[in-house]
């Protein structure tokens, strides 16, 4: 497990390391070519000073792959599982391979104009390049009001058809074909780009007082509709579950994107 950090002196980093965590100083990956870019349109990019320690969220999620690419560069690392600090993950990583494209970049659908990268596989640096242009391109034209990476994601596959989705829903022509057309790749599990988190444990509090079981106020799908649950399988872990009565099948959720923090409910043990 690789981490970019800039705060090399946090007394959290000799704990990581018991854990086999491998701790990068983010000067080693900067990108001097998107900060150039950033600072000549910092002024388009929204800053949610209620995040705090967050608040350049709305750059950060940029930023990231660029520093994705300049770590895959340095390490020669091939074939990463990239995660947001906000997912948890249910089910192996190994497990998942057999989803994920060797030579695209894998996202998961939200909404009709965005796509999620809060869990995602790249198994090569240069597949990255052409995104990152993309990217640098949306951030100088784009006449958005907000700058969004998971919008810049829909645009690009939109232009290009160069991203692999992750199924999130089974195949129903009542929602939004991205979020099935792999479907057939593996129908047993799902993926999450939010709305079942929020379902299971609400929004961020900054949006708020939590509230659990209700639809992704930000998604396209209403997953209240189905029947979810957790389950303890036979090494006594928890897991979540989603049940479709379309289909009449049970799909482990391989993942959670835990938009309100609230981390110790949703741990599998």
């Amino acid at each position: 497990m690789y981490l970019i950090i800039d705060d090399v002196g946090s007394p959290f980093i000799q704990e990581l390391k018991q854990f086999n965590v491998f701790i990068v100083e983010y000067d080693k990956v900067i990108d001097n070519h998107f900060n150039e870019v950033y600072k000549k349109e910092k002024n388009r990019f929204t800053i949610v000073e209620g995040l705090n320690d967050r608040k350049l969220l709305f750059m950060r999620s940029f930023e990231r792959f660029f520093l994705l690419r300049n770590l895959m560069k340095l390490y020669n690392l091939e074939k990463c599982f990239f995660l947001e600090l906000d997912n948890l993950i249910y089910n192996e990583p190994q497990k998942m391979l057999k989803h994920f494209s060797q030579t695209k970049m894998n996202v998961i659908y939200n909404n009709a104009h965005s796509l999620s990268t809060g869990l995602c596989y790249v198994s090569q640096s240069y597949i990255l390049e052409p995104i990152l242009e993309s990217y640098i391109n949306y951030i100088i034209k784009t006449t958005d009001a907000c700058l969004s990476e998971m919008k810049a994601n829909y645009e690009y596959h939109k232009k290009t058809n160069n991203l692999h989705l992750l199924p999130c829903y089974w195949k129903d022509d009542s929602v939004n074909e991205l979020a099935y057309m792999n479907i057939h790749e593996n129908e047993n599990d799902l993926f999450d780009a939010a709305s079942l988190g929020v379902y299971f444990f609400g929004n961020d509090p900054i949006h708020g007082k939590i509230v659990l079981h209700t639809k992704n106020r930000w998604s396209d799908i209403d997953y209240t509709k189905e029947k979810l649950y957790w389950k303890t399988d036979t090494d006594n872990l928890k897991k979540p579950y989603i049940y479709s009565t379309k289909t009449n099948k049970e799909y482990l959720i391989n993942n959670l994107h835990i938009h309100s923090k609230i981390f110790n409910q949703a741990l599998s043990k």
